[in-house]
């Protein structure tokens, strides 16, 4: 039996462009899963995550003890962080470099 690919993206603020991207990751059968800060109050634009068949984490509400528990547990093969403004996202990063493959995207 084959395993559907999983890829986590540690990810700040979301905008309808990668949203497509992601959607389209997963309707070529990867699994995607996206822990993301809040959408801002002054985006200029709705983002519908539910069109996505995308798993959506807050990010507000994991500690980075909890994205390296939420890692294992989903059992991703690739974590792709979107930048280093957030420390924990870095730390989950550099703790799985070697075990997963892992991306820092700037």
């Amino acid at each position: 039996m084959k395993h559907a690919k999983k890829i986590l993206f540690l990810y700040t603020e979301l905008a309808s462009y990668i949203l497509n991207c992601f959607k389209q990751l997963a309707e070529s059968g990867i699994e995607v899963h996206v822990v993301m800060y809040e959408v801002n109050p002054e985006a200029p634009f709705k983002l519908d995550l539910n069109s996505t068949n995308c798993t959506f984490y807050k990010r507000s509400e994991y500690s980075k003890d909890e994205l390296i528990e939420l890692i294992r547990s989903i059992k991703v093969g690739t974590i792709v962080c979107s930048g280093w403004i957030d420390p924990d996202y870095i730390y989950v990063t550099r703790r799985f470099t070697g075990e997963l493959r892992t991306v820092l995207a700037i």
